[in-house]
């Protein structure tokens, strides 16, 4: 192989490389799967001592993530303990994210913001998934932590990522 062969399947390798790596790095599906992975426990909101409690299950495709929640602790003086499933999906240039328990359902469209990413309910769209008494819309904020705010009453709750299960409280 001649030295100027060699050079441009040098050159032709590097740019797959590259573009490779800046299309994965750009691709909101997978960023968001990753950001949300973990232990979470929560830091303000009224009475807000929620652990939380993301998990992969199975396996998901280059668009496509599925994720076991728990969220169990105590919420204004309530006992709380809801198991779901979480779906992510690549959907343009934004993500769909699909919440499901046994008692209803939750879908909302997160666009990249910031560090996260953050989109907002229809009103009273999620009220039955998330066992919230809490009516109207609601905005998601998911940055290395999160954020959910009532746009109706501004309550909001707010959870750190830790890097351990959290201590019982």
């Amino acid at each position: 192989m001649t030295h100027p062969t060699r050079l441009r399947l040098l050159g032709a390798a590097a740019l797959i490389a590259i573009t490779a790596r800046a299309s994965g790095a750009d691709e909101p599906s997978r960023d968001l799967a990753r950001q949300l992975q973990g232990w979470y426990e929560g830091v303000a909101g009224p009475g807000n001592h929620l652990k939380v409690l993301i998990q992969p299950a199975g396996a998901g495709s280059h668009y496509s993530y599925a994720f076991d929640v728990t969220i169990q602790g105590r919420y204004e003086k309530r006992n709380v303990s809801i198991h779901g499933a979480l779906q992510v999906e690549r959907e343009g240039e934004a993500v769909r994210f699909r919440w499901e328990t046994a008692k209803g359902r939750c879908d909302l469209p997160l666009r990249r913001a910031g560090d996260g990413f953050e989109g907002e309910t229809l009103p009273g769209a999620c009220l039955t998934a998330f066992q919230n008494p809490v009516r109207g819309k609601w905005r998601f904020e998911i940055e290395p932590g999160g954020k959910f705010r009532s746009i109706d009453t501004g309550e909001t709750l707010r959870f750190r990522k830790t890097v351990a299960p959290p201590k019982r409280s």
